[in-house]
């Protein structure tokens, strides 16, 4: 046994004390410390002619976000501080947030969504510091059924049908710029948005 091992890990030896191999285990040694506010609030009115409508909005803060990679005590904060492992895939965010608006009547459901991503530290083509631009992409959807059954005795294979259209992406944002010094092969941060633009939708669901 060699100095130094836990248990489970062991160092391999040959007749002339040469080392040819290691057995090592797993070790959870980082560490991570998130510090923030989730905060979600929503109203609901009805009304004796135009229906019910509903209203929310959902928001995240970040306020301290720091990791311990290796497990030596030293916790680096990552907020405002740049992008993860040099990559502008992704980044630390300090807002994010969702807005709705929805619209219930007569059997038809509307919802308009808004969805808000922070911007975060970035670096352009000659390594200067830059800023990743915040968004908001908008969704909408909306649903009707379709031949409402009145009884039991009344269900046919048409009846309670439900049609849904919607879009994506309403007001066909792109995603923001990242560049990363140049190592950014998509210019946008990859793991947060997707380049898929404006995108129609319908559905016919019917449960049996």
């Amino acid at each position: 046994n060699s100095p130094g091992l836990i248990p489970g890990e062991s160092v391999v030896r040959d007749f002339a004390l040469t080392v040819v191999q290691v057995n090592a285990v797993y070790r959870n040694l980082g560490e991570t410390q998130i510090q923030g506010l989730d905060f979600t609030t929503s109203y609901t009115w009805k009304t004796d002619t135009a229906g019910r409508f509903e209203t929310g909005l959902s928001v995240a803060y970040i306020d301290s976000y720091k990791i311990d990679f290796i497990g030596d005590g030293t916790l680096v904060e990552y907020i405002g501080q740049g992008i993860p492992a040099d990559s502008s895939d992704d980044g630390f965010l300090q807002w994010k947030g969702q807005g709705w608006l929805a619209w219930h009547f007569k059997g038809i459901n509307a919802r308009l969504t808004g969805t808000y991503t922070d911007g975060f530290a970035d670096l352009d083509l000659d390594s200067n510091p830059r800023q990743v631009d915040s968004t908001i992409f908008y969704d909408f959807q909306a649903s009707y059924k379709l031949f409402p059954s009145k009884s039991e005795s009344d269900m046919k294979w048409w009846t309670d049908m439900k049609l849904t259209a919607g879009v994506t992406n309403l007001l066909d944002t792109d995603p923001p710029l990242a560049q990363d010094e140049g190592n950014n092969s998509t210019n946008y941060p990859g793991h947060l948005y997707t380049n898929v633009g404006r995108f129609v939708y319908v559905q016919l669901e019917k449960k049996l």
